[in-house]
């Protein structure tokens, strides 16, 4: 069975920029799939109760973390809207720090193939924020580069979370969300999922929304909403996006919008 997560890329690089710097604070994610897209990213967490979801490891708490992400990483960060979620990303691409290979490549080996989770301390925090923030605001792309290479060069002296600090992301969750990222707009019952990878309907079920916060059913809900909004910024109808992702007729998809959104689709801004 072929697994292929669901792919994104950020819409700043996407217009063409190489660097781009993003800072959410909300009491919910903007995140709700396990996905992956083709650029580095770093993503400061500064607070929150957040679960970090990698192929191969988890981290919860709700102490700062960064995770930091090399191309085609798969990986979901789900928050608990009990607290407020600040997290702070820069995302840039291969091409960009190949301009500066002799900076760049010592720190290449921060980025693991499945991911990494670093715990900085309240210092290391105050630092790496204030560059981001600079960054942010920064349009020279030598001097960019320049501050990237100033925040990795603090991040290798931050302590990598050990095995004591994660565990082992169960292999059936990671065969789960890759599996509805390829199919989000087919049918799939519990029953049929839990064959198609392997184990019982009633493990699958309850390990998914242990691991994830929600049902398979919700988290299927959220992604093809999410594909239709992707698409309907692509200039595709409501009709079209609702049919390309699973909905019977606009109705259900309405309905389904609104439930999750509190609005319907052409009231979004």
């Amino acid at each position: 069975m072929p697994i292929t997560p669901i792919y994104e890329d950020c819409s700043a690089i996407i217009a063409g920029k190489s660097i781009d710097v993003s800072i959410r604070e909300s009491f919910s994610s903007n995140m709700r799939y396990f996905h992956m897209h083709s650029h580095y990213e770093i993503s400061l967490i500064l607070s929150g109760d957040v679960t970090v979801l990698l192929p191969q490891l988890m981290h919860s708490g709700t102490e700062p973390r960064i995770v930091l992400l090399r191309p085609f990483t798969q990986h979901y960060m789900i928050p608990q809207e009990s607290l407020l979620y600040k997290r702070i990303n820069i995302s840039f691409t291969e091409e960009f720090v190949s301009a500066m290979p002799g900076e760049w490549y010592p720190f290449q080996k921060l980025f693991a193939p499945n991911g990494c989770v670093l715990l900085p301390n309240p210092e290391q925090c105050r630092q790496l924020e204030q560059i981001a923030t600079v960054l942010e605001n920064e349009d020279n792309p030598t001097r960019c580069r320049l501050l990237l290479m100033v925040y990795l060069s603090l991040l290798s002296e931050t302590h990598v979370a050990q095995e004591t600090d994660t565990k082992k992301t169960p292999e059936y969750i990671v065969k789960a969300l890759s599996y509805i990222g390829e199919h989000y707009a087919e049918k799939i019952t519990g029953i049929a999922l839990a064959k198609q990878i392997g184990i019982g309907r009633t493990t699958l079920m309850t390990g998914f929304h242990k691991y994830t916060g929600v049902s398979m059913h919700g988290y299927q809900q959220n992604l093809r909403l999410k594909k239709a909004d992707m698409m309907r910024n692509q200039g595709y109808s409501i009709a079209e996006a609702a049919s390309a992702c699973g909905y019977c007729d606009i109705g259900g998809y309405i309905r389904a919008y609104r439930r999750a959104n509190g609005m319907t689709p052409t009231g979004r801004k």
